[in-house]
């Protein structure tokens, strides 16, 4: 987790160093000297890792905590789920007569067709939804287990109903019951507590290539671009007018002083957050 009191240190560190380059140029300008370029060079670059700091690091990707806590309560449901299905399918025959072996073959299909809906893509979704907006407070289950119940009461309320037979009112008590043993653990307070230490032990999401592209083309665009051009306009390169070389060479060191505080800027997106922590199980 970060330590967002040595990242404010931080930034207001940096922030006073610009305020107080600031404050220099503009006593330098208005005794009417010149401000040296080196003077300007080291400002640029502190303005520019500020920017980098205050840019979201690729590597602080969001979404993993909430990964972790939906990922524990799907799993729990699941295997909650399937531990009912084979419950059932091990009891004793359910039916009888001539049709108790079909009865007991659609009872337990049906049983594993309950399963597979627990165990549905968008149930994991619907887990990692509720736990983004908070992680760690145990949404995911609450949420989960609210669907869970709410399906096993509509199963029932069916095999309530006079036009079933004894078989699918069987197939359908089944059902419900595997989604209530999916409810059950979705929110059981062993599952609450080991998503919520999952949520807060997840380390950083991993940044993808693109997320590096966005963030880091544009200030290496800048870089390149102002160091080469400054560099060949203050060599003399790219050589204008005789009248033009001063004003040519003082437009260069100002591109070096941009591309310096470009490159400070992808220091500062490249840099780890300040007072970063390495995640603990305890809190």
């Amino acid at each position: 987790m970060l330590d967002r009191t040595a990242y404010r240190y931080a930034i207001v560190g940096l922030a006073a160093a610009v305020g107080l380059f600031l404050i220099g140029v503009s006593v330098i300008a208005a005794v009417g000297h010149e401000v040296p370029k080196e003077l300007w060079t080291v400002g640029t670059a502190l303005g520019g890792g500020l920017l980098g700091v205050l840019i979201p690091s690729p590597q602080a990707t969001p979404g993993s905590k909430a990964v972790a806590e939906s990922t524990t309560v799907q799993n729990a449901a699941a295997t909650a789920a399937t531990k009912a299905a084979e419950d059932l399918a091990k009891q004793a025959p359910v039916a009888n007569g001539e049709n108790a072996d079909e009865t007991i073959a659609h009872v337990t299909k049906m049983a594993n067709e309950a399963v597979s809906m627990v165990k549905a893509e968008s149930n994991v979704e619907l887990a990692l939804a509720a736990a983004s907006a908070n992680p760690g407070v145990g949404a995911a289950g609450a949420v989960l287990a609210a669907k869970h119940d709410q399906t096993a009461k509509g199963l029932e309320a069916q095999a309530k109903q006079p036009n079933q037979t004894p078989a699918q009112q069987q197939a359908l008590n089944a059902q419900a019951h595997v989604f209530r043993a999916a409810a059950s653990a979705a929110d059981d307070e062993e599952t609450r507590k080991t998503s919520q230490k999952a949520a807060q032990t997840a380390p950083k999401g991993q940044a993808s290539n693109k997320d590096y592209f966005t963030k880091l083309v544009p200030p290496a665009l800048v870089f390149v671009a102002a160091l080469g051009l400054g560099s060949l306009l203050t060599l003399g390169v790219i050589a204008p007018e005789h009248a033009y070389q001063a004003a040519a060479i003082k437009e260069g060191d100002g591109l070096i002083a941009l591309a310096t505080a470009a490159g400070g800027a992808i220091v500062g997106v490249l840099a780890p957050s300040p007072g970063q922590k390495k995640p603990t199980s305890g809190e």
